[in-house]
């Protein structure tokens, strides 16, 4: 889900001592990809998936969690200015996040 955070490669925890049920902390995760597609289509948006443990709320379209950590990097919506880059450079955007969080396609 869209925070105003960056994800680090390693193991992420709250920094409070607990989830609270009626705030928004924790880490989010949409249940479906298609679901989160549909609320954040916007080009620069990187879909992937997480592992989230410790106390994990379950919410109507996704969960929210003590910790987490990127499993996997699905997608990029690389903006129009990145593929041109791309096409100078050759390297993926993509392949370089990938290599960042020690992920696999």
């Amino acid at each position: 889900m869209y925070v105003d955070y960056i994800w680090r490669p390693e193991a992420q925890k709250i920094r409070e001592k607990t989830l609270n049920p009626h705030s928004g902390n924790g880490f989010h995760a949409f249940k479906t990809l298609e679901k989160c597609k549909y609320e954040y289509p916007n080009m620069g948006t990187v879909y992937g998936e997480v592992a989230l443990w410790g106390e994990v709320i379950e919410h109507e379209r996704g969960y929210r969690a003590e910790c987490a950590r990127v499993t996997r990097i699905i997608e990029i919506c690389e903006r129009p200015v990145g593929a041109r880059i791309r096409e100078l450079f050759g390297t993926r955007i993509i392949d370089k996040l990938r290599y960042r969080y020690g992920v696999k396609k």
